[in-house]
């Protein structure tokens, strides 16, 4: 087990690796004047730290949205320990949307957070 001191220095390590920035976005559901629910995003994060990497198993086929053939590609979004990133969010990378699939903030010595990140293609 790691001790605090040598956390703190491992997350500052881990930290140096974090080489681009990305905004994440939270959904909030309101209500329009038709008394109709209705989602918008916010930025939770304007410019977080983060690594976006491709998954090893990159695309699969989605079927069809909206009227077109579709293929989901997957990454992995590594961000700091306590990014504020949440189940729900979506990640902004360089222009593109990415949607937040899986969140994995819970493991030992947390000293970063990861995420797995879809791109649907074609759509």
């Amino acid at each position: 087990m790691l001790t605090d001191r040598e956390l703190t220095q491992l997350r500052a390590d881990l930290v140096e690796t974090l080489v681009s920035t990305c905004r994440i976005e939270r959904p909030t559901a309101g209500v329009d004047g038709d008394g109709l629910t209705s989602e918008s995003w916010g930025t939770a994060a304007a410019s977080a730290l983060c690594r976006i990497d491709p998954e090893r198993r990159r695309t699969e086929n989605t079927g069809v949205v909206a009227g077109r053939e579709a293929s989901r590609a997957y990454f992995v979004g590594t961000f700091a320990w306590d990014a504020d990133i949440a189940e729900g969010d979506r990640v902004i990378f360089e222009g593109t949307t990415l949607e937040l699939l899986e969140l994995h903030d819970i493991h030992s010595d947390r000293a970063v957070t990861r995420a797995r990140l879809a791109k649907i293609q074609g759509a």
